[in-house]
């Protein structure tokens, strides 16, 4: 199951590494061989009646999910990798009354570690190589967004 901004059964992208996959956003025929059934974030704020911390890593999903969220006031706390959407979705959150921060995390060069055991051999290997002369010599960051509601008290429905 996959958080969408709506419900239903769509097309996944299984690129076969890290990230796993994503949704195309398409509609699951019956020729499809990968679909995934989708709940909206409004769907899983449902399931609660206490206080709500999210993280929120979604390959790129995370604007349309926001943008159709309309229960997003109920979460106290949210964690999202922006995935290059860091002005909008900062815009969105500050406009639901949250304060929000960026922070930069530089990738771990060990990380490269955990690729090699991947099969075929081959492939993990050169994932595995890759990885560690990028983080190396690239230094690459990820960007994560904290937002917190300011006057959270036990927001209910």
């Amino acid at each position: 199951m996959a958080v969408w901004y709506k419900q239903g059964k769509f097309r996944f992208r299984n690129i076969g590494w890290s990230e796993g996959g994503y949704l195309t956003g398409d509609p699951c025929t019956s020729q499809d061989k990968e679909c995934v059934d989708t709940i909206t974030l409004d769907k899983l704020i449902e399931l609660s009646n206490s206080r709500i911390i999210a993280k929120i890593d979604i390959e790129g999903a995370e604007l349309p999910v926001l943008l159709f969220s309309k229960s997003l006031t109920r979460i106290s706390d949210i964690a999202i990798e922006p995935h290059g959407n860091e002005t909008l979705i900062t815009k969105i959150l500050r406009q639901y009354g949250y304060s929000v921060q960026y922070t930069e995390y530089k990738l771990n060069p060990t990380l490269y570690k955990y690729w090699i055991n991947i099969s075929p051999k081959i492939f993990g290997i050169s994932i595995a190589l890759y990885r560690l002369l990028v983080s190396t010599v690239l230094t690459p960051k990820i960007t994560i967004l904290k937002a917190t509601k300011p006057h959270y008290d036990n927001i209910t429905k």
